[in-house]
């Protein structure tokens, strides 16, 4: 063990202390918000500079107006078409509205009240109770109906139950057969 070098690491560690100690006191810079809306760099560089745009050719423009007057003759026609078929739908809606005028209108025979004789009130509550139990006496038959064809499709739908096996029949009772063995 005594063959390792001793090392003198106190050194370096003192200048890295320093050089962190320097590091962390640093503050961080901060762009001005100017500099950041206005769009210049902040990093002292300047931004390159933009290219210039090309020239339109003779060529090109002759095309756009050709294009231009193409899209004005399709506007106006679109226009004509709208026009006509606008000017369409109110003269035929001004000539129902002027038949449904010209029509006579009809009077129309007003019913003539029928006669109900008055009843008394003891004598509705009668008639009401006797259609409530009418009512409920069919709905009653309707429900023993039900239940009755409910069952029938239930038995229809279930398979038909096996028959259960006969009890084994115990003839004697179990002997040993080795039990003379043991009796001397």
């Amino acid at each position: 063990m005594d063959a390792l070098p001793e090392l003198d690491i106190q050194e370096d560690l003192e200048e890295l202390d320093d050089e962190v100690v320097e590091g962390t006191s640093k503050e961080p810079s901060v762009a001005e918000p100017e500099d950041i809306f206005a769009g210049k760099p902040t990093n002292g560089k300047q931004a390159p500079p933009k290219p210039k745009k090309r020239p339109v050719s003779e060529k090109q423009r002759a095309h756009l107006d050709r294009i231009r007057v193409k899209a004005l003759e399709s506007k106006a026609e679109k226009q004509r078409l709208k026009k006509e078929t606008q000017e369409k739908f109110q003269a035929e809606h001004e000539a129902r509205k002027s038949a449904k005028k010209e029509a006579p209108l009809k009077p129309k025979p007003e019913p003539e009240p029928e006669l109900i004789p008055e009843v008394s009130t003891a004598a509705k509550e009668q008639s009401h109770f006797i259609t409530f139990m009418e009512n409920m006496g069919r709905f009653q038959t309707m429900k023993h109906e039900h239940r009755l064809s409910a069952e029938a499709r239930v038995k229809d739908l279930q398979p038909p139950q096996p028959k259960p096996k006969p009890a084994p029949e115990i003839l004697r009772v179990p002997h040993n057969p080795y039990q003379d063995a043991f009796d001397w």
